[in-house]
């Protein structure tokens, strides 16, 4: 009976050692993605390069690949130039995390891009590693989110070939 309690008792304490890391992690992910909203805005290319780690590996929304934190740190820098580019603000919302092991999470962010000539909705999917007690970005995949076309396009897309 003593050793059923005891099993019990010390199940119960790696549960809760567990759970504690994870509401740790969560709120470190989260803040790495708050940081690089921050970064972002602000068009700090050497900030957001500091948030990767030194072999990360970046897939703009146009398909570029990109490797290693100098690369990224340019690609950024680069983007940041481009004309409209100063006018623009990002705001970004974590929407999934998800913990594959205590070191390696898989972050989905979603937002808004203010400032462009047409609205923009970017998807940001990370790869998150954790080093000691930093986290960083390993693999970042940055989309652009595509509305669907409108009903009445669509239809006036069906009946013209109907028509036909």
């Amino acid at each position: 009976m003593k050793h059923a309690f005891l099993t019990g008792f010390l199940a119960s304490l790696s549960v809760t050692a567990v759970d504690s890391q994870t509401t740790e992690d969560d709120a470190a992910v989260h803040n790495l993605a708050a940081g690089f909203s921050a970064a972002r805005n602000a068009f700090d290319a050497k900030a957001l390069a500091n948030l990767y780690t030194e072999d990360a590996h970046y897939t703009r929304f146009d398909g570029q690949n990109v490797r290693g934190r100098a690369a990224i740190e340019k690609s950024w820098a680069e983007a940041f130039q481009q004309p409209g580019f100063k006018n623009t603000q990002s705001q970004r919302e974590v929407t999934s995390v998800k913990f594959l092991r205590p070191d390696v999470a898989v972050v989905t962010v979603t937002g808004q891009l203010s400032g462009f000539a047409e609205a923009r909705t970017p998807m940001d999917i990370y790869v998150m590693t954790k080093a000691g007690s930093d986290w960083k970005i390993a693999s970042h995949h940055l989309m652009r989110l595509v509305p669907p076309a409108s009903a009445s396009r669509s239809e006036s897309k069906n009946s013209s070939i109907q028509k036909k």
